[in-house]
């Protein structure tokens, strides 16, 4: 089955001409709106993403710079405590031989010395012979490092191991001792004193450098926070202790800050219930594990480009947009005048064609006039597919019936053979 054509007219004609173009410019317009969108929400992105890699790169900077600064502080500590450790051995010695120039020294003689300057100080001396590994002073001490040690050695066996150990490494001995514990650090040094088979030595005071190494660490963060663009905060993850958190020289406790802050909530309780799955590698933080210590640093910067970023952005897409919607303006208004140049057009064309559709039905009417008044036969042919027409009078006037002749050829077979020749030749010439 076949579908018919449909026809247009000229009014059809007019109307998609009119139509048409709006709605492909409206579809047009929503459609470069949706790109543009997309457009500039990419860049928008890509943007936002090299901004916080340039943060990133600056707090890691600026951090690494804090770091090194800090561990300067750190061995200075250490080399503050040296010193003050050498100066009592120092003067330790200067008193044992002060009284050795007048009498063979027993330990006796500097008992109370030792006893006053240890409740003066808080430091813990260690006297031994080297010869009978005999402890003279700081048994408690010596077994205070069994402790550390984790040593499963008797005490006695203990005491003369940890002893030949500390005769071997020699003399102007300095070793650290860690105390896994309660997660500090003391100091030892060591002399011997050959003239009298002794080896005298001095522990620094309990949590001490951890104490120092604490203080460097804030005034650190005080002093560094205040020449850049932002600042650095600390975490005790062993006492859930927050300093400098809100860039004020203040102690916090986590949990007011875990209850304010999203943004560290999950550093904090991963440093808190998972310290010994955690290491430097961390971005922008700096983990003091050996102390449960943290550190890291907090910028302004991001926070501002960023505004400053999406701010942009969004003028671009303002503008893009406006421009977009004069463009579409100036594209109606040529649309309505060219519909309107169109409509006049097609006004004029259809007054012209009534004209003449009024014109040949006037002819049409004369010419039916004519020929019922002229009473004549009249006939016509199309010579596309060779069809004639004869009116009644000339089927009348000859005797024929409708429909008898049909074509040219029914018609040259009634005409007589000698006048057909003839006939085609003047059909053939007109």
């Amino acid at each position: 089955m076949f579908l018919r054509k449909r026809f247009y007219s000229l009014h059809d004609i007019k109307k998609q001409i009119t139509i048409i173009p709006p709605i492909f410019l409206l579809i047009l317009s929503i459609i470069a709106f949706i790109v543009t969108a997309i457009i500039v929400d990419n860049k928008l992105q890509n943007e936002l993403e090299l901004t916080k890699q340039k943060d990133n790169f600056y707090k890691k900077e600026v951090l690494n710079n804090y770091i090194a600064d800090v561990k300067y502080n750190a061995n200075a500590v250490f080399d503050d405590e040296e010193i003050v450790l050498r100066k009592y051995i120092y003067e330790l010695k200067g008193y044992i031989k002060a009284i050795a120039l007048n009498k063979q020294i027993a330990y006796k003689d500097i008992d109370n010395y030792i006893k006053d300057i240890e409740e003066q100080d808080r430091v813990k001396f260690v006297i031994y012979n080297t010869r009978t590994n005999e402890i003279l002073h700081g048994d408690s001490i010596i077994l205070y490092l069994q402790t550390l040690t984790n040593s499963k050695l008797k005490t006695q066996k203990f005491k003369e191991s940890i002893l030949k150990n500390i005769t071997h490494l020699g003399n102007e001995n300095l070793q650290y001792w860690i105390d896994h514990q309660r997660r500090s650090i003391r100091l030892s040094y060591f002399e011997k004193l050959p003239s009298i088979e002794w080896s005298i030595g001095i522990f620094s005071k309990i949590d001490d450098i951890k104490v120092e190494l604490k203080r460097a660490i804030f005034e650190s963060i005080l002093t560094k926070s205040k020449v850049i663009d932002g600042h650095f905060w600390f975490y005790d993850y062993l006492n859930n202790i927050v300093f400098n958190y809100y860039n004020k020289a203040r102690a916090y406790d986590l949990e007011d800050i875990l209850k304010e802050n999203e943004e560290d909530k999950k550093i904090l309780n991963l440093y808190y219930n998972h310290p010994d799955l955690l290491n430097n590698d961390v971005e922008n933080i700096y983990n003091f594990s050996k102390y449960h210590f943290l550190v890291t640093v907090k910028t302004n910067s991001f926070k501002h480009k960023k505004a400053e970023v999406e701010k942009s952005f969004q003028n671009k897409l303002i503008t893009i947009i406006l421009i977009i919607f004069a463009v579409v303006i100036v594209i109606v208004i040529f649309l309505m005048a060219f519909t309107r140049f169109i409509t006049t057009i097609f006004t004029r064309y259809n007054k012209r064609l009534e004209m003449k559709n009024n014109m040949f039905k006037i002819w049409k009417e004369r010419y039916e006039l004519a020929i019922i008044a002229s009473n004549d036969g009249l006939w016509d042919i199309t010579f596309k597919d060779n069809t004639i027409f004869f009116s009644n009078k000339w089927l009348e006037m000859f005797g024929y019936q409708n429909g008898d002749i049909k074509v040219l050829d029914d018609w040259f077979a009634l005409i007589h053979k000698d006048d057909k020749h003839l006939l085609q030749e003047k059909f053939s010439k007109h």
